[in-house]
């Protein structure tokens, strides 16, 4: 039938859902819709909400769905945008924000009430209405411990999903004293200076993650140094002064055998200009973690020494 048809087109821009004003605007009766629901062509994911029966089911569709039920305006927010964008290690929790003026359940979801989402602060990944990465710090730092908060935005800023700039906003617009969460992000930013932005991949970050917490001084990261062929390469991490490198040395953060050989011949050159490069495993950076500290640690002594 053109109606299902019509219906259909609906469904395809929204993971196989459709709402029941969208099936009055293709032309469905009630009677109709309570037909599709009753032989089971349409299954009955909120109320007002439909999805096509043979449709496979996900996180993503049920958070549209979440986000459908709710009404005109409202927005994945919080969590969800997080896990949406990839942020690492956070739950997959269906969060809403709707009109602060409406009084919105929907079963399954978080529903937060705000007027204070922006127009710039939203956007669509995937087809899914939800806050921008920025906006979503901002929300979920009023709703994440403190710790989680920290790897949040050591993960955005050094993927560059987030600019450092584009938190400092959203301070400037939302801070107002007694908002919660706003404390949180200001701290932590303070924690989290320029220099996570330029940390490129697991390796930097986890590398800068362990050096904050055991008390070392800043390291540079992709220090560029000229080698006497004139070629240009770049330590992950450095300290120019001590002349000590920290390289990644390990398949897990290697792309290829071709890259990893790269490496080795790069080692060597540095090596001949007097840097001392440090392999770094994911074995240094956790179980063998105090061996790796004290090594570092006398590295960066006797080098100060020299």
């Amino acid at each position: 039938m053109e109606i299902d048809r019509i219906a259909a087109r609906f469904a395809v821009r929204q993971r196989g859902l459709l709402t029941r004003t969208q099936a009055h605007e293709a032309g469905f009766s009630d009677r109709a819709i309570q037909h599709r629901l009753k032989t089971g062509r349409w299954v009955l994911a909120h109320a007002g909400v439909y999805r096509s029966a043979g449709t496979e089911s996900s996180w993503e569709q049920a958070l549209l769905a979440a986000v459908l039920a709710a009404g005109d305006d409202a927005i994945a927010s919080h969590r969800s945008p997080l896990a949406m964008w990839g942020v690492e290690k956070i739950e997959r929790v269906i969060e809403l924000s709707v009109p602060l003026a409406r009084r919105t359940r929907v079963e399954g979801a978080i529903v937060h009430r705000t007027d204070s989402i922006l127009l710039p602060e939203r956007t669509r990944l995937r087809d899914i209405p939800l806050t921008t990465p920025a906006r979503a710090v901002l929300d979920a730092c009023a709703v994440l411990p403190r710790g989680t908060m920290d790897r949040v935005i050591e993960d955005v800023l050094s993927r560059r999903l987030v600019k450092r700039a584009a938190l400092v906003g959203q301070l400037e617009r939302h801070g107002g004293s007694g908002r919660k969460g706003t404390t949180v992000l200001l701290e932590l930013l303070a924690e989290h200076p320029e220099r996570w932005e330029r940390a490129e991949g697991r390796f930097e970050r986890r590398l800068l993650r362990f050096l904050k917490a055991r008390g070392f001084p800043d390291p540079v990261l992709q220090h560029e140094v000229v080698l006497t062929s004139g070629r240009h390469v770049f330590i992950d991490a450095a300290y120019p002064e001590q002349r000590i490198g920290l390289e990644a040395d390990s398949y897990i953060w290697r792309f290829a055998r071709k890259d990893w050989v790269r490496n080795q011949v790069k080692t060597r050159a540095l090596t001949a200009l007097g840097w001392g490069i440090i392999p770094v495993t994911w074995e240094d950076l956790v179980p063998n973690a105090t061996t790796f500290e004290r090594e570092l640690r006398t590295a960066l002594w006797t080098s100060a020494r020299a």
